[in-house]
């Protein structure tokens, strides 16, 4: 039941991420304030995932850092969000192991980068792996089976 009920909100997570960052970026208009609504309502699920177990924490913490070497933080609500899940990771979850496993991480995602953007990303197999964005699902599959954890495979759901 725990693991269906960390399942629903990971999807709702992504579900309402995308709806503020529509509404703040991309100009939809539910209604008035609908962008501050569905922020607060995004981040409320995100606080209590990412306290929920650190494996969520640890990869966010990478996606956070990855965001950051990709140069993906281009509105203001994006700086603002790293700021926010930097400091509630360091003031709620700060563990050095949980740190090394996010920097592995994030290490795993910077070298599929640099292979997607060689000339290997020419092999077909590579093509479609980085066409399906599998660089960001594999890396974690790979945890879980590491850690020995569920969760792990539920992270490639947002």
């Amino acid at each position: 039941m725990e693991f269906i009920l960390i399942s629903i909100l990971i999807l709702l997570f992504g579900f309402f991420q995308k709806l503020a960052d529509w509404h703040n970026e991309h100009w939809l208009n539910f209604f008035k304030w609908a962008w501050l609504i569905f922020w607060i309502v995004w981040w409320i699920i995100w606080f209590y995932l990412v306290s929920y177990d650190n494996i969520l924490m640890i990869n966010y913490l990478a996606l956070v850092f990855y965001w950051i070497y990709k140069i993906k933080i281009d509105y203001e609500n994006h700086a603002i969000s790293i700021i926010i899940i930097l400091f509630w990771i360091i003031l709620y979850n700060y563990n050095k192991i949980d740190i090394y496993h996010s920097f592995i991480l994030l290490i795993s995602y910077i070298i599929l980068d640099i292979i997607k953007h060689s000339f290997l990303w020419k092999i077909v197999l590579l093509k479609k792996f980085f066409y399906f964005k599998m660089q960001f699902v594999v890396p974690p599959i790979i945890f879980a089976i590491y850690e020995n954890n569920l969760l792990w495979v539920l992270i490639p759901l947002w």
